[in-house]
């Protein structure tokens, strides 16, 4: 990411398949995001990202996920892999009258870049935001997450 700074800071989260893995995933993002200096608005349009796509890979895929977060100062890229190499995610034509199929476009309008990256066993399903509001680093503060634990679908890296 080009907007990186030379302090980039890089955070895995493992969750198993369940409902309540993207719920997780949101409070988790939101914690790293909050301490790296992002100002609320942005750390909600990262988590509703995180949520989409961890969404994704519970529902669709049907498999466990792992959420990668690599943040750069005013620039985070997620990252969701499954283990559903070959189940594409394809975005639908938007129909506001029916329940689902907006987690795609919804990522797609909230990020500036977003993809699909083919692995052996596993797809990763990616995008990439930049903050909007003002980006304040948290000084000498160390983003590194409590160990408690962990909350319900989520296994620790």
């Amino acid at each position: 990411m080009s907007d990186m700074d030379d302090q980039a800071h890089d955070e895995t989260f493992h969750f198993t398949c369940d409902p309540h893995a993207p719920r997780s995933a949101r409070r988790l993002v939101a914690v790293v995001l909050r301490r790296r200096g992002w100002h609320e608005r942005d750390v909600e349009r990262a988590q509703l990202a995180a949520s989409e796509l961890v969404t994704n890979a519970v529902v669709h895929a049907k498999t466990d996920a792992t959420l990668r977060l690599q943040v750069g100062g005013p620039a985070v890229r997620l990252e969701v892999s499954d283990a559903a190499p070959t189940h594409d995610p394809v975005p639908r034509d938007t129909d506001l009258r029916q329940v689902g199929g907006l987690g795609l476009p919804l990522v797609a309008a909230l990020s500036r870049a977003w993809g699909v990256e083919r692995r052996p066993s596993a797809k990763a399903v990616w995008c990439e935001l930049v903050a909007a509001f003002p980006f304040r680093p948290a000084p000498g503060r160390d983003a590194g997450r409590s160990r408690g634990a962990p909350a319900r679908g989520l296994r620790y890296a």
